[in-house]
């Protein structure tokens, strides 16, 4: 019994071992695959056409024969630059090269790849293998490098050449090139006619397009011999292999034989080695690790890179535009001056109030409900010269994001948008620069490489010779002897300390001054500096340290009566700090979270008296102080392949300080005998208002290229806009909340619908949403503004909601690009509590200043040749409200006839409608010039319309007149050059 009993324990530890060695087998085929190099990536931002086939970076699933083993199910995609194969790792998620000489064959798009018979380096399609009749025939395609040109200091790879040729293999071995049915019928004379009359009878056509289809029918159709039986094997009977076996479970491959890599930070989403030795491992933030060996040859600078953001159709945002100051140089605008937030509102559902105006309304929202984030710091006037140009130069920005809804949880204290942009960082490499001259403005651009790869420093500046303007005004204007001038400086400084840790340093300086005359003077200016410390702690975690000041005054002076001169100024300070952590719990799970807080002091207000005949007496607005506070989570899940849900919640703070009255008592006496020693007043907690803030948002994946988003957010503002413009202009104070003014709150949900055409050529879109505001700050007829001790007097809250649907479609590449779009869009206002004041127009909803129910956007860019490109923005838009008078009255303060008005904005100013044109013309393309320039010559408002910006009411005698305001009433034509050097 016992030997029988060994001998079953010796063939159950046989069958064991067998299976073992399987097992063993098994996953060290499967890890076969995958020990390729990991692939070099491509700067694809820098590339007009893309390397891969069909032009697309997407992957998708076919089978690969290496080794002899056949692997199911394998996410590939083939590079027809390099000529590769790129699988990806079914663990950690990393792009690898199998070696080519071991690739039997592979299949993708429904066709078999194999070694090309003309070329071993290069792969071909089998399009048909000869079973039937011996007849084989080939396609190879291939991408050649076709040349590259300098923009900004960087290198653009143009274009790559495609190239392709179809290869027919007879019964007897040779080879030739076929394009056309007469080619084919040329190899066989005996079947000339036959092959003909086939082509004809099946309407075959040997066009580009549908060339590989016919070639592929009619070689099916020849009547040939099949090989001989003591031929040689053919390249595809060689690559089948004699057995197939399915690829082992992921989880058999041991992660422990892995070798932990060196994470090297570049920017937010790329990481390289700098190691030298030959095999190299690299390890991307979120990316499991994974092991290389690189050729010495590679460019190091290309090895991994971790894709920038995905397509709408991918990615988790909704209502959220992402665009580089790149593709301003080729839309046209006033003057020929690049402006990044004139290509703001050239997107759905951001509008303005008028031509020349500074701020723009999103999803109507109020100017002031916009966080406008300059390298983290707040600019609270984003507009130089009355609103024709921005802050930004567009020469020193490396993007800009706007989220319109779905706002990321990190980001609070506005309730409709956040627009964030952020400077580029200088060429570490070599000495770059570029310079531009316009008809009003100046500007320059300097990138020094300090220490070389590792600190470099970012200047810009920027001036106008605008005075020229006003001096074409008639004489009788009054404003002929004007003068308007602004500069502007920034400066980035980046040093990149070691390959986990990067620290910037921002600076940002922008002064405006102008006058009407020689009785008045206005001016104003914005001031950030800021830090930013970005660190890698592992590959899972990565966490960003920022803090900074920002500052923000203006001022105003009158001299027109000596006795009556007077200046009124303006001036707020805010200190912040920000740490935001992301933390990569799996491939699926994602976590965000972090701290911010901002200290603000505000000079709300001081008027005094200018010169020594002035009879005006100083008055100053008491100061306000307050800390606005939060902290975030967020948590992002991808479910599946079709289902990621994000969750945020933001709990944030606001303490309005101020001074308060503070009693102190003999403390010797008894409580209830104690005696009032006297009363101080000492800084402190005066209100606190805080809440949470939700932040939902989900998509489902219905195809690859087709998917559906919804989202909802609340939101909270705790300082507000006090102007008696629609615009943001150099009167507006800022208001925090306090005792008596209650911050805003909103809520927005929205939906959407996206589409992406298989070749990537086309992009759609459609999004629908519903906003909701509370606490709104309206005002009251004849309410005063400026220098209002008692402001809550002259408030009303006011309800607010707005709904739309924005539809755009894109088409981002190919010699005609550009995109257009259609809103529809309500925004409405509601103030019905009597007991607070009169209700306005009888407690009914009206349509808010800058209410515009539809408008068309249109921007379109044509590439004649790579010199010369042709320009056009078209923008329609309904005219917005306005309020008419319903009678006039007689003032006798006065002595003349004044408008009476009723119900606020019940009709509207004309409709808008404005077309720009540009020509483009870039001459010189040769790599080794120093200097590099582009012209620019185009007409603003090119249809020559007189746009109304507004409508005003002059009273002329016993009449009350209208007259229609424009700001551009006519074509403006302008040349811009521009200079770049390195």
């Amino acid at each position: 019994m016992k030997k029988y009993l060994l001998v079953l324990v010796c063939m159950m530890a046989i069958v064991r071992s067998v299976r073992a060695q399987e097992y063993f087998s098994a996953a060290a085929d499967f890890a076969r695959l995958y020990q390729g190099v990991v692939e070099p990536q491509y700067p694809l931002g820098l590339w007009h056409d893309m390397p891969y086939y069909k032009g697309s970076t997407d992957l998708c699933k076919g089978r690969v024969s290496y080794h002899g083993v056949v692997y199911e199910n394998v996410e590939l995609r083939f590079d027809l630059f390099a000529q590769r194969v790129v699988v990806l790792s079914p663990i950690g998620n990393y792009l690898c090269v199998p070696e080519k000489q071991h690739i039997d064959w592979f299949e993708m798009d429904g066709h078999r790849y194999v070694h090309d018979p003309e070329d071993s380096l290069r792969f071909a399609a089998l399009l048909s293998d000869g079973s039937t009749n011996g007849v084989r025939l080939y396609h190879c395609e291939w991408k050649d490098y076709n040349g590259e040109k300098v923009i900004d200091g960087k290198i653009y790879l143009k274009t790559l050449l495609t190239n392709d040729y179809y290869t027919l293999v007879t019964p007897d071995g040779e080879m030739h090139h076929v394009k056309r049915a007469s080619d084919v019928a040329k190899l066989f004379p005996e079947q000339k006619k036959q092959i003909k009359r086939f082509a004809r009878k099946n309407h075959l056509s040997f066009m580009k397009s549908h060339r590989e289809r016919s070639l592929a029918t009619l070689a099916g159709s020849i009547e040939g011999k099949p090989i001989a039986e003591n031929k040689p094997a053919t390249a595809a009977q060689q690559a089948t292999p004699s057995t197939t076996q399915p690829a082992a479970p992921a989880q058999l491959i041991d992660e422990k034989s892995l070798i932990a890599g060196i994470p090297v930070l570049d920017n937010d989403s790329v990481a390289t080695s700098v190691t030298s030795s030959r095999t190299k491992v690299y390890i991307v933030p979120g990316v499991k690790k994974a092991k290389a060996s690189i050729a010495d040859d590679q460019e190091l600078a290309e090895i991994v890179v971790v894709g920038g953001r995905q397509s709408a159709v991918n990615n988790m945002m909704i209502g959220s535009e992402k665009f580089k100051p790149q593709i301003l140089k080729n839309i046209p605008s006033a003057f020929g001056e690049s402006d990044i937030m004139k290509i703001a509102l050239t997107l759905p559902g951001v509008t303005s109030v008028g031509e020349a105006s500074s701020g723009y309304n999103v999803r109507g929202g109020a100017t002031d409900q916009n966080l406008i984030l300059f390298n983290g710091g707040t600019v609270y006037n984003p507009s130089h010269l009355f609103g024709l140009f921005t802050s930004f130069n567009s020469d020193a920005v490396e993007d800009v994001e706007l989220f319109k809804s779905s706002i990321p949880v990190e980001y609070g204290g506005r309730i409709s948008s956040v627009l964030k942009v952020n400077s580029k960082e200088a060429n570490m490499q070599k000495l770059t620069g570029s310079a531009s001259i316009g008809a009003l403005t100046s500007k320059a651009n300097l990138e020094i490489p300090i220490v070389k790869d590792h600190v470099s420093l970012l200047l810009n500046g920027r001036t106008t010779y605008s005075d020229w303007i006003l001096k074409q005004l008639p004489e009788d204007s009054g404003y002929k002897n004007g003068n308007a001038n602004f500069y502007d400086f920034g400066g980035v400084l980046t040093w990149k300390i070691n390959s986990m840790h990067r620290l910037k340093v921002f600076g940002y300086w922008s002064y405006d001054k102008f006058s009407f005359s020689s009785d008045d003077n206005y001016g104003y200016k914005n001031r950030n500096i800021s830090a930013e410390w970005r660190s890698i702690l592992n590959e899972k975690i990565t966490a960003t340290f920022s803090a900074g000041l920002d500052h923000y005054d203006y001022f105003n002076e009158d001299r027109y009566v000596p006795s009556m001169a007077a200046r009124l100024s303006f001036g707020i300070d805010q200190l912040w700090a920000k740490l935001n952590i992301r933390h990569r719990l799996s491939e699926k799970e994602v976590l965000t979270y972090g701290l911010s807080t901002q200290h603000y002091n505000v000079q709300a207000g001081k008027y005094e008296p200018v010169g020594e005949e002035s009879c005006i007496t100083t008055d100053q607005l008491e100061k306000e102080k307050a800390l606005e506070s939060a902290a975030y989570i967020d948590y992002e899940h991808q479910f599946n392949e079709k289902l990621s849900v994000s969750a945020g919640l933001r709990y944030s703070m606001f303490n309005a300080l101020g001074p308060r009255n503070v009693n102190y008592y003999d403390a010797n006496e008894l409580p209830s005998e104690k005696t009032l020693l006297e009363t101080r007043h000492e800084s402190g907690i005066i209100k606190t208002y805080h809440a949470p803030e939700i932040r939902l948002s989900a998509k489902y994946l219905l195809q690859d290229n087709l998917s559906l988003k919804a989202g909802f957010n609340t939101m909270h503002q705790y300082i507000h806009k006090v102007s008696n413009t629609l615009i943001m202009s150099p009167t507006d104070i800022w208001k925090l909340s306090d005792l008596n003014i209650k911050p805003q709150t909103g809520w927005q949900a929205a939906a959407g619908i996206y589409h992406e055409t298989a070749n990537k050529n086309y992009e759609f879109s459609a999004e629908v949403y519903y906003k909701h505001i509370s606490d709104y700050l309206n005002y009251r007829s004849s309410a005063v503004l400026l220098m209002n001790h008692h402001l809550e007097t002259d408030v009303i809250s006011t309800k607010g909601k707005a709904y739309g649907i924005e539809l755009q479609a894109k088409k981002p590449l190919g010699k005609l690009n550009g995109w257009v779009n259609y809103t529809y869009s309500r925004s409405l206002l509601k103030q019905d509590d009597s007991r607070v004041a009169m209700p306005l127009n009888n407690g009914e909803w009206y349509p808010a200043e800058y209410d515009r129910p539809h408008e068309v956007k249109a921007v379109l860019n044509y590439k004649f040749t790579e010199r010369y490109s042709f320009s056009s923005n078209f923008n329609y838009a309904t005219g917005r409200p306005t309020t008419v008078p319903a009678g006039k009255y007689y003032d006798t303060y006065n002595h003349r006839y004044m408008p009476y008005y009723t119900d606020r904005n019940k009709f509207r100013i004309p409709d808008y409608m404005r077309l720009d044109l540009a020509f483009n013309i870039e001459p010189t393309h040769k790599l080794t010039s120093f200097f590099h320039t582009s012209f620019s010559i185009g007409v603003y408002n090119a249809l020559a319309r007189k746009n109304a910006y507004t409508i005003y009411y002059v009273s002329d005698g016993n009449k009350i007149q209208g007259y229609k305001l424009s700001v551009f009433g006519t074509a403006i034509p302008y040349v811009s050059l521009n200079i770049r050097f390195n």
